[in-house]
């Protein structure tokens, strides 16, 4: 299936890109783990980095496929992956799903991916 949404989308502060194998470090030391994070996910705190490493690899045949597409939120000035966001693209609208590492909350980050990926043409 073709993208239907472009591969990668920068903003002042943050880079939305494609999934990869090395992310799962830094998204199971970021997130993954912990409590508070995953209060409301549809997931259960991953107990281990292989944990991470099976759901980042989903993430990536996921990408291939074209849908959903889950992106890799990245912090420009670090170039470390804070969170994800996730485009379920439907026949004629698409649903956002989205996870933050705890200490980027309150900083306007989602809002503006969100925004990124809604506005993006």
């Amino acid at each position: 299936m073709p993208h239907l949404l472009p591969t990668q989308i920068q903003t002042s502060h943050l880079r939305l890109r494609a999934p990869q194998p090395i992310d799962a470090h830094a998204v199971f030391q970021s997130y993954t783990q912990d409590l508070d994070v995953c209060r409301f996910m549809v997931w259960t705190p991953h107990t281990s980095e292989t944990a991470t490493e099976a759901y980042i690899d989903s993430c990536i045949r996921a990408w291939a496929a074209g849908n959903p597409m889950p992106y890799i939120i990245e912090e420009l000035s670090t170039h470390r992956a804070i969170g994800m966001i996730e485009a379920r693209i439907g026949a004629t609208s698409v649903d956002i799903g989205y996870v933050l590492a705890k200490q980027y909350w309150g900083k306007n980050l989602m809002p503006e991916a969100i925004s990124a990926l809604t506005t993006e043409k």
